[in-house]
């Protein structure tokens, strides 16, 4: 552990683990077995290099800050992504959203995913949001291997925790530009907190008024907390199809329920607590993944937001079924390296 409270990613070990061989020629994708280079040990590496407080207002958080910067910026440029970052002055503080983008052959097509960086003050930030950077991370490692028809965005967002600017600097300050078309913002906030408990599911007030098919589901579950939780609205469902489609054929053990809401969420505010909503507001689709936070993590926006509470099995299922909704929605060509793992052979 380094002296910033930041487990360190030794890159050399990293490299000697990831081993990226090139094919000569196309090769037909084989889908049952290509999900499984989503890796586990993978998403939780980047979780423990991402740990500790991330919070601009304390010299160890800003530390953190720039420590979390240099690693995710260096993971991408590692893998051969385009790098490139968007810088925002909030007070004192230069913020940084982390782009990394895999080009397709319609550059200006874009599916963007992405998830935020930042804490709040004295949190260690392991679900929230280390748990969605490190997916991001690891669907960028396995992403990088294939070619795809349209261009892919993968972002590290910024100044979440201050009433999303990194995000809605994105959308409204030069992030994307007026060619740009998107087909959609998937979003990753907290996404490793389950308990397979009876009751563990809280359920907000008016909730089965509001989400009667959500509830029923929750019911039939027995209100364990254990399954995906997905904010969408009716202009975002060809993305939320995608993702479902995914999580029933590749990742059948995968649970989830989708929360659409009306409009941009005006009348639902808590479902709009994340980066997705900056998309909505500007026009664009978005959904959002996540475990429910508060409904179900006790350690929201705490300080007992630890690794040990951790799902890394979850994880990997949620980065899967996002993976294969990529595929879908950025219309994948080929594949171009083979991805091993060697410490799974």
């Amino acid at each position: 552990i380094s002296d910033s409270g930041l487990y360190e990613l030794q890159y050399k070990d990293y490299i000697m683990d990831n081993l990226r061989l090139e094919l000569p020629e196309k090769r037909a994708l084989d889908l049952k077995t290509i999900g499984n280079h989503i890796s586990r040990d993978s998403l939780e590496k980047y979780t423990k290099a991402l740990y500790g407080v991330r919070q601009r207002n304390t010299t160890k958080g800003l530390r953190n800050l720039k420590a979390t910067k240099e690693l995710i910026k260096n993971h991408f440029k590692r893998l051969g992504i385009s790098t490139y970052t968007q810088l925002k002055t909030f007070t004192n503080y230069t913020a940084e959203n982390i782009i990394g983008k895999i080009e397709g052959q319609d550059p200006l097509k874009l599916l963007i995913i992405g998830g935020h960086f930042d804490t709040v003050e004295d949190s260690p930030g392991a679900d929230d949001n280390a748990s969605g950077v490190a997916a991001v991370m690891e669907l960028g490692r396995v992403l990088s291997e294939f070619k795809f028809a349209y261009s892919i965005l993968l972002i590290a967002f910024d100044l979440e925790e201050e009433q999303l600017l990194g995000s809605f600097s994105f959308v409204n300050e030069g992030g994307l530009m007026p060619e740009d078309s998107v087909i959609g913002y998937i979003n990753m906030d907290m996404i490793g907190y389950t308990r397979s408990d009876v009751n563990t599911q809280l359920i907000p007030d008016n909730f089965d008024k509001d989400f009667p098919v959500a509830y029923e589901f929750v019911k039939r579950n027995e209100f364990r907390g254990d399954f995906v939780v997905e904010i969408s609205n009716k202009r975002s469902r060809h993305l939320v199809e995608a993702f479902e489609r995914a999580a029933q054929e590749f990742v059948p053990n995968l649970k989830f329920t989708r929360l659409e809401v009306a409009g941009n969420g005006e009348s639902t505010r808590d479902l709009r607590f994340s980066d997705h909503s900056s998309f909505w507001d500007a026009g664009y689709s978005a959904i959002s993944l996540g475990d429910g936070a508060n409904t179900r993590n006790p350690h929201y926006h705490s300080s007992e937001d630890k690794l040990l509470d951790l799902d890394y099995v979850f994880m990997q299922n949620i980065a899967k079924a996002v993976f294969f909704s990529t595929l879908d929605l950025a219309k994948v060509q080929e594949q171009k390296t083979v991805c091993v793992l060697l410490n799974q052979q």
